[in-house]
This record gives structure tokens, sequence and C-alpha cells, in this order.
């Protein structure tokens, strides 16, 4: 295992081998009784959000919870994927019935989506708006065999945003009527925000315009995996998320019930640019023969693959290596599926990747040994026998990062353990002529991620929490993450790491970081929760800079540790956060690029002659953000940038 930059292994606890569910499934069955939770709790709140980690019943939830409201309330259901594929996880394909019963009830349900509402096989815009405005007396109704009769229908998030484009007001009320929305990987939602012309980004209008009309029998059931966006943009605002039930399911109760003893995520050290051989070394060893990859290559003008000029852009030499790899090492062929094709290649590849059952046994073994994708695939996706994830690049996005992570965490009978291993190029070195953003971006995106793993599936030392005990003397723990918010806590994270990476690389030394830590909590944090919020901080910058602090408890971080004298015991290299092994001539060359571009920017903001503190509002963007940062940490800021001069 590298010993790099992360380098963490997760062992279960209640490490109990399992086997895939198969046949009549039960809800609130097993270790799940949560379930039964989520369903006493849903059904009497019209507003919900699920928060789960990746392969932990969600699909199968909101199916159930889609049967249950019919049962009770004959409302119509819709159920929304931002890509068709993800909605075969369900109901049944072919018209197939589900079967299911409740713990401690004996009644068996048996449900399927009529084939001409599954708009996400038969798709229509046209036939899906006659659905919506269609009442429930108006559609096929229950029956024994099917229980939700014609009264769910699954559509994209895009078809269902075309669907309401072209309404009037009196056909848009009357769509939302009697309607219960089910939005299945909800970070794609931005609730709240206003209709843009890009379709997609519509759908957290007509979210909030059902909210808006909530007395018109009608609900909403949000599920992700990953609560948060990557932009700025909230998944539902503040003033709505009040309305929500909201159940959260945490990865370590989840991880419980995976049947999966250890979950090992690595840094592979010292790839110089193509992370090609070190691919397929790994992929074709000879321990992992009897193992299932995912490999993860960047879009072609991303990366490793923006540097390549054949027609694949390195995926055909990738995938060459590999096959002749696999084959030296174990002798036989490796059933490989190339997702990086043409569209129309894509959907026949994906289909026979997705149509696999899900229970083996050893006269029906996996289709593939490995799957190379770049995007399809990666969220919402079950391919269960994957237990190693390669991604190749750093991702930009922090949501579909995390989204990624998910894949390798789905049941299988034969795996007991998972790894995901991350290809990070050597970030670039400093040279003539580069600016602070081309040196530190990169750095940056793979720190936020590192620290959202720590966060989410190694919570050691960043879930610094608020114990409560109520009135009926049982402790209830909070996370500052929980109090925050999934997105307000993510931009605290993300604004940190900026700010430190800028302050320490920029200066040298960590004397400022005690006021970004001041900044930070002044703007995404309220005053009661800065204590937490700060050890959380610290906590993110000594585990990443110091390999000795992953496993420190942020409470001891606290109460033990003298951070100042702690943090002058640093190289430098780890003052920076982001040069792990970098020696001091490269460190001084990136500081004296971090200098230039910061008085560069300073110039071009004195270039605008501004006049009023207002101006700012005016600046683009990046040199808006550059601006308020400098006015916050530094007074004399807008003398000096002339404003108010004559």
């Amino acid at each position: 295992m590298s010993d790099g930059i992360l380098g963490t292994t997760l062992k279960n606890p209640d490490y109990e081998s399992t086997s895939a569910d198969a046949g009549m499934r039960t809800l609130g069955g097993g270790n799940r009784k949560y379930q039964l939770d989520i369903l006493e709790q849903f059904e009497k709140s019209s507003f919900n959000m699920l928060v789960k980690p990746s392969g932990s019943g969600k699909s199968f939830e909101q199916a159930a919870l889609a049967v249950r409201d019919i049962e009770k309330n004959t409302r119509k259901q819709i159920i929304l994927v931002p890509q068709v594929h993800i909605a075969d996880g369900f109901f049944p394909e072919k018209g197939e019935a589900m079967s299911f019963k409740i713990h401690g009830d004996n009644k068996k349900y048996r449900a399927a989506v009529l084939a001409e509402y599954n708009f996400c096989k038969k798709r229509s815009v046209k036939r899906l708006a006659q659905w919506l405005l269609a009442s429930a007396a108006e559609l096929e109704q229950p029956t024994a065999d099917n229980a939700v009769g014609g009264l769910v229908a699954m559509i994209s998030y895009y078809a269902f945003a075309r669907a309401f484009k072209h309404m009037s007001c009196v056909e848009k009320a009357t769509a939302l009527s009697n309607l219960h929305v089910r939005a299945d990987e909800s970070h794609h939602v931005a609730m709240g925000e206003e209709e843009s012309e890009d379709d997609r980004n519509r759908v957290g209008s007509i979210l909030k315009l059902l909210m808006d009309n909530q007395h018109n029998g009608s609900g909403i059931t949000l599920s992700t995996a990953t609560n948060f966006r990557s932009d700025s943009k909230c998944i539902v605002r503040p003033e709505m998320l009040s309305k929500f039930k909201q159940y959260r399911l945490s990865f370590l109760d989840h991880f419980k019930n995976t049947g999966i003893k250890t979950f090992r995520v690595e840094i592979v050290p010292d790839i110089k640019t193509n992370p090609i051989e070190a691919v397929v070394m790994n992929v074709c060893a000879k321990d992992e023969a009897d193992k299932y990859h995912i490999i993860v290559v960047p879009p072609c003008n991303i990366g490793w693959r923006a540097l390549r000029d054949d027609p694949s852009h390195g995926v055909t030499e990738l995938i060459t290596k590999v096959k002749e790899q696999w084959l030296k090492t174990n002798g036989e062929e490796c059933r490989l599926l190339n997702l990086v094709v043409s569209p129309a290649l894509q959907k026949k590849r994906k289909a026979a990747l997705i149509a696999e059952p899900k229970v083996y046994n050893e006269k029906h073994m996996p289709a593939f040994d490995v799957v190379v994708t770049c995007m399809l695939g990666r969220e919402g996706t079950d391919w269960c026998p994957a237990s190693r994830l390669h991604v190749t690049y750093v991702e930009g996005s922090i949501t579909l990062a995390v989204q990624t992570l998910g894949r390798i965490l789905r049941r299988f009978e034969t795996k007991d353990e998972i790894v995901a291993r991350y290809y990070y190029p050597k970030f670039p070195e400093p040279e003539d002529g580069m600016t602070a953003s081309e040196l530190l971006n990169d750095r940056k995106n793979a720190l936020l991620f590192m620290t959202e793993v720590d966060d989410l599936f190694f919570p050691i030392a960043l879930e610094d929490v608020d114990l409560q005990s109520p009135s009926n003397g049982q402790k209830v723990i909070k996370t500052l993450r929980e109090r925050l918010g999934e997105t307000k806590y993510i931009q605290m994270k993300a604004a940190f790491l900026k700010l430190a990476v800028d302050e320490v690389v920029g200066t040298l030394s960590t004397d400022g970081l005690e006021s970004v830590i001041d900044e930070v909590l002044q703007e995404y944090v309220p005053p009661k929760y800065w204590k937490q919020a700060r050890r959380v901080l610290w906590g993110v910058y000594m585990r990443r800079a110091d390999t000795k602090f992953q496993s420190v408890n942020v409470n001891f971080m606290a109460d033990n540790l003298d951070i100042p004298t702690l943090i002058e015991e640093l190289t430098l290299d780890q003052k920076t956060l982001v040069c792990h092994g970098g020696d001091h001539e490269v460190i001084k060359k990136m500081n004296a690029i971090a200098k230039t571009s910061f008085q560069k920017k300073v110039d071009l903001l004195k270039s605008y002659n501004l006049k009023m503190p207002a101006d700012i509002k005016k600046l683009p963007l990046d040199l808006r953000d550059f601006a308020n940062q400098l006015c916050r940490r530094r007074r004399d800021t807008l003398k000096a940038l002339g404003v108010g001069a004559s």
C-alpha cells in the first residue's frame, strides 16, 4: 500500500460474510431496521430528503415508498433520474413485478411500471405531458398483480423539464397536483434557482413551484449519496429546508451491512505524466486476477489524455496494454468492456453491463473483468462485482468524485475487500511564466477530495461532534457537517483549503493560518459553532500536513496539542500542504510564482479605478472574490487600491 498523502484502511467492526439480496425483498429486514424508521417518518411528511451512501438501498426504498403512497393516498408518483439507465434500479425491466414485504407485516406487494409510462425506455415528452395532466382516476388503477397500476412514471430530469416548458400556468398547477416527485441523485437539483435556458437546470424551479403550492396534495422525496453540489448553488434553499424531513445514514452504519471486510483508499505515488504503466501493473497483478476493476479516464481534453493526439487520446494504448499484460499474467484473455466509445456503442455496451444479474455462482461468473469508462456509469449504476476502482486524474468536481467512489461499495457475494486507487500525476513544477492557478489548482482539488474522503469514509479526526442530552436522557450526536448543512460545510472546507494553500505558499510561513481560519469562520459558520469549526479546520490542516496525524481524534488535537508549536515543527513542504516531498528550492520557486501572481492581481484591481466599496460588486467574479478577500483581511486594502481617491 502506498505511503502517499492518503493511504488509509477502514476495517469493518461488524464484518459478516453476506450474499446479495435475491427473490423476495424485505423492507427493514436483516440489519436494515432503519428502513422502518424511514417508512414511518416519510409517510407522515410531504417533503423528505434521504441521504445514504451508494449501494445502501435508496432505489428500493423510493420504490417501496411509492407503492405505499399509492396504497394509502392513490397519488401519482414520478421518479426522476439524471441518466435514463439509472431508472432500471427502481423496478424490474420488461414489465416484471418487483416483489417485497415489510418487516413485521405478512402482506406481500408486487409492483411494476407499465411499459408505456417508463419514459426512460419509450421516450416521449408529449406522452409524459399527457400523463402529468391526467388525474389518478383516469389512469390504470392498482391490482393484486401490480400494486401501482398506471400511477408510476419514470423519466429523466431533462425530459421532465421539457414537458413543463410549454405548459401554461394552469396546466403546470394541474400537473403538480396530487403528485409525489421522487428525485434520485438529487445533487443535480438546485431548488429555488432562476430558470435558465439549460433545461437540465430547470427541475429545481419546478420543485420550488410545487412547494409554493404545497396544499395541492403533492410531495417531494429527494435521495442522494452526496447531498451537496460542486458549485455555489443549494440543493434546497435554507428557508425551504426546514419543511423537509431528513434521514441520513452514515457510511459507517451502512458499511456494516455491505459484507465487505476492509476498504482501502490509496494514492499511487510518482506518476509523472502518463499513468498507463502504473494502472496496468496494478490491474494485472497476479494477486488481482480474481478481482473486477473499473478504470476511470479523464475527458479527452483533460489530464494525461489532453497530451495524446491519437484518435482515442490514449484509451486504445491503455486497453491494449491491459489485455497484453493480463494474458501474460493470467494465461487467459481479459474480458474488457470499453465504454469510451461513440454514443451508439455506449448505449449497447452499457446495456450489456447493467443486464448482468446481481447474484452469481460458479457456473455464471461476471461477464467482464475490467470496465474502462470516462463519464458513463459513474453514478447510480450497479456493477456489483467491482471491487477495484482506478481513477487516473484529479477530478475537478467533488460531487462526481464521491459518487464515483461509491461504485465499488455495492454488495457482491464473493468480495470482502475493496480498494480505490488514485493515480494523481506529479503536480506541475514551478516554471517561469506560470500563474499561481496553474501551479496550485490541481493540488487544491486533490486536497478537497481527500478531506472529503476522510470526512465521509474515515471520520476519525474530522467528525467533531456536539452532544445534547434531551429530556429522555439519551445523548444525541450532531456533527458539524449536520449543523451547517452539506453545502455550507463543503464550501467552508473548500474556502479554507484554497486560502490556506495560497497563504502558506505565498509566505512560506504559517503565521497567517489563524487569520485564514477566522476569515472562513466569519464567512460560513454561525458564531455558536466557531469552537467546533476551528478544531475541524485545524484537523484538516494537520492531517494533510503530516501522516502521523491521520488517526488523531480532533478533540485530542484541541485538548492536548500546542498547535503553533506543532506547526513550527513541520518541514517547509509539509507547511505548504501541497508539495509532499518537494525540496526547498522547488518550494521557493512556488513562493516566487505565488507572489508574482498576487501582485499582478493587485495591479489589475488598481487599473479598474475603483471609487467606492460598492464598485467591487461590479468586478469580474474572480477579481471580486480576490478584492473581498483582501478587504476582509487587510483594513488598509481599499486605500491601497485607490478606492475613494479623487
